[in-house]
């Protein structure tokens, strides 16, 4: 979701996401809103992906009840939603878009990026060696020779959106540059430039913002969830062991 501030030459538009992230997009590459609309069963639209900030992906309708319509999304997601949250897309446009998701994904190998390795929970550089699956299963080597498979979710890097951050934000940061991990956190303040994040194991950090990604509140709980979960696992096998 993003506001309109102004057109500017060649028919594009100025795009407003927060005070200082702005974006100009082709005016045939906005939807802007108009109420809800009517569907039908294989109409082609914009749904809103779960867990999002506002992101809008290609879809089509699978079923209309009342005021909700259900979206089968482009990675076969299913989702009910309000029909406010959900957008005509022409069959052309549809395609367009799949095509250049699609592209971006598989633009993804070869990359490095920050990848959640699934023993612990936390996060390391990796490089990605294949795309294993559509839409999101890629195929992570790790420094020591090894591989993991992990969904698209679970990938900071290159491709992923930078934004502005601000006290307060949820984020993905290098806590240990020593061994590359990063893990959840919390900016909590700032000094000289840098920011200052406070961990999900209670520890203080001042990071580079280069070396951070904002994750929405909900990602950041179900991270350090899974984190704790994994610390509990290592635990228990000790005891059991013992």
């Amino acid at each position: 979701l993003a506001h309109i501030l102004r057109s500017v030459q060649g028919g594009c538009w100025y795009l407003l996401e927060s005070e200082d992230d702005t974006e100009t997009i082709h005016c045939s590459d906005i939807v802007i809103p108009d109420g809800p609309s009517s569907f039908k069963v294989q109409d082609t639209v914009l749904g809103c992906y779960p867990g999002s900030e506002g992101c809008y992906v290609p879809a089509h309708v699978t079923g209309v009840g009342g005021q909700q319509v259900t979206v089968c999304l482009y990675d076969n997601t299913v989702v009910c939603c309000s029909k406010r949250d959900v957008h005509p897309l022409s069959l052309q446009k549809h395609q367009e878009v799949l095509r250049c998701i699609v592209e971006k994904e598989h633009a993804l190998v070869g990359k490095v990026v920050i990848a959640r390795q699934d023993s612990d929970g936390l996060f390391y550089p990796g490089k990605v060696m294949e795309h294993m699956a559509f839409p999101q299963v890629y195929l992570i080597g790790w420094k020591n020779g090894s591989t993991q498979a992990q969904n698209g979710s679970h990938l900071f890097g290159p491709m992923t959106k930078r934004h502005m951050l601000r006290e307060g934000d949820h984020v993905l940061a290098l806590a240990s540059p020593k061994y590359g991990m990063s893990m959840p956190g919390q900016v909590v303040g700032s000094h000289k430039g840098q920011l200052e994040v406070e961990f999900c194991d209670g520890q203080n950090q001042l990071v580079e913002p280069t070396h951070c990604f904002r994750i929405l509140k909900r990602y950041y709980e179900t991270a350090v969830e899974y984190i704790v979960l994994k610390v509990e696992d290592e635990l228990g096998g000790h005891s059991t062991e013992g």
